[in-house]
């Protein structure tokens, strides 16, 4: 299955906005953009918030082709 940035509720899409417009591009640096924007949400950690994390997580990686160097 291909994803594309519009599958992601828009807290997520802002999410991987900000990652992708300027700062470092690290896992650490998105899981902590992701915790922001899915808390300004009120989304509190629940399986739902795990699963879209782990998918955000992997395609920002492929997609800014991101590797160990970079945390992931």
């Amino acid at each position: 299955m291909t994803l594309s940035q519009s599958t992601f509720p828009l807290y997520v899409r802002c999410a991987l906005e900000t990652f992708a417009s300027h700062g470092e591009r690290t896992k650490a640096r998105l899981k902590d953009l992701l915790d922001f924007f899915f808390r300004s949400t009120g989304q509190s950690q629940s399986d739902e918030r795990t699963s879209i994390e782990t998918v955000a997580l992997e395609y920002a990686k492929q997609r800014w082709q991101l590797g160990a160097l970079e945390g992931f």
